[in-house]
């Protein structure tokens, strides 16, 4: 898809390579969120306490306990990122964010990230506290060049300052799911959908780098 998309790009421009993305988010070959049921059979119930303004406190104890800092590479000189590109993550998700990294900077795409958002962050979505609480809460969500791809926003388009398309067939590849495919549509906020063990995430790097782009990492 992406190389299709490439070549639309090179013969009508920009605007059609757009409509042919916005094709892609529609098909169902792709991660879906993961539901909040089966959310806590993979984390466990979470106890945590409200601070106000939609932020809480999450147990320290399952904190210390599912939470690493994880130093990712293509995010190393990333503005809004740590300078080693170092981040708190589910400990579940810390390999398959590590082949992510690989992956991206193998390719040289890199550049594409501009600005970091943050990953965990412990707080209701939206901050609003009658909601759910956020997977930012888990460490299980980042969001990338935040300025560009607003929520509740249309995604910054193919080929734009900011745009995200050549990064989320990579995420996706990785058990990740993108928010610009939503209804709501969250451009920057890329989440972990299911949890990969550390041999899977070896085959995906390779198939990735080595054997082909999958069907489902439109677009």
């Amino acid at each position: 898809m992406s190389s299709r998309i490439g070549r639309v790009a090179g013969r009508w421009g920009l605007a059609a390579a757009a409509c042919l993305a916005l094709a892609a988010w529609r098909t169902p070959d792709y991660p879906v969120v993961m539901s909040n049921a089966r959310l806590e059979a993979e984390i466990g119930h979470v106890e945590f306490r409200e601070l106000g303004s939609g932020r809480v406190q999450l147990d320290t104890r399952w904190e210390r306990a599912n939470l690493v800092r994880l130093r990712v590479p293509m995010l190393a000189g990333v503005r809004g990122a740590a300078v080693d590109g170092s981040l708190y993550v589910h400990r579940r998700a810390a390999w398959q964010l590590n082949g992510i990294s690989r992956v991206v900077l193998a390719r040289g795409l890199q550049g594409d990230l501009l600005t970091f958002g943050g990953s965990f962050s412990a707080r209701h979505v939206a901050s609003r506290p009658s909601g759910p609480l956020s997977r930012h809460s888990y460490a299980m969500a980042l969001d990338l060049n935040p300025g560009w791809n607003r929520m509740g926003a249309r995604p910054a388009p193919v080929g734009s300052l900011g745009n995200v398309y050549r990064l989320v067939p990579v995420f996706e590849a990785f058990g990740f799911c993108w928010g610009g495919r939503w209804r709501t549509q969250d451009g920057m906020h890329f989440e972990v959908t299911e949890f990969l063990d550390s041999a899977e995430v070896e085959r995906r790097v390779h198939e990735q780098l080595f054997g082909g782009v999958t069907a489902r990492s439109a677009p």
